[in-house]
C-alpha cells in the first residue's frame, strides 16, 4: 500500500489494494455463497435428511467430467459450450504473461504462459460463449424460468 502512495500509477493500484480487494471480495463471495446454501439446506425437509457425504461427491465428480451425467449427455452441444467457457475462463487469467509478471514482481512466483494468440483465442471463445448463453437463457423456457434479476446482474458482472 505504501508503495502506491509513492508511485501512484495504475500499475501499484493494481498490484497493491486491488488485488486485496480482489481477493477478499473472491473469498467472501465463496463463504456467503456456501453458508447461504447451507442454511437453505438445513430449511428443506424433503431432500436433506437423505444428504450424504458419499453421494453428494459422486454427484461433483459427475458433473466435474465432461459428458458425466446424464443431462450432459443429452444436451452435448451446450455441454461443451459449458467446459469449453469454464476451462478458457478460468485457464487464460491464470496464464496470462501480463498476470504471471504481476505474480512475479509482487511474490516472486512464476509459471510459463500461454502464447499471446492462443490467450486471444481462448477470450473471443469466452465471449463466444456468454453470448450464446445468454440468448439461450432468454429464449429457452425452461432455462429462462430459472432466470432472476439477481442472475442477470451476475452475467452482466
Amino acid at each position: 500500500m505504501e508503495q502506491f502512495f509513492r508511485d501512484p500509477s495504475i500499475y501499484t493500484l493494481a498490484r497493491g489494494p486491488l488485488v486485496w480487494l480482489a481477493f477478499v471480495v473472491f473469498f467472501a463471495g465463496i463463504f456467503y455463497r456456501v453458508y447461504h446454501s447451507i442454511q437453505l439446506a438445513k430449511k428443506e425437509k424433503v431432500i436433506y435428511p437423505y444428504l450424504s457425504f458419499k453421494y453428494t461427491l459422486r454427484s461433483i465428480i459427475h458433473w466435474l467430467i465432461p459428458f458425466g451425467s446424464i443431462s450432459m449427455r443429452r444436451h452435448p452441444w451446450f455441454t461443451l459450450l459449458t467446459f469449453v467457457f469454464h476451462i478458457c475462463v478460468i485457464l487464460t487469467p491464470l496464464f496470462l504473461a501480463g498476470h504471471i509478471e504481476l505474480w512475479y514482481d509482487s511474490w516472486k512466483i512464476s509459471w510459463w504462459s500461454l502464447p499471446q494468440s492462443l490467450a486471444d483465442a481462448m477470450t473471443l471463445l469466452v465471449i463466444f460463449a456468454i453470448i450464446l448463453l445468454v440468448i439461450r437463457r432468454i429464449i429457452q423456457p425452461d432455462v429462462r424460468f430459472l432466470t432472476g434479476r439477481e442472475i442477470i446482474w451476475q452475467l452482466l458482472l
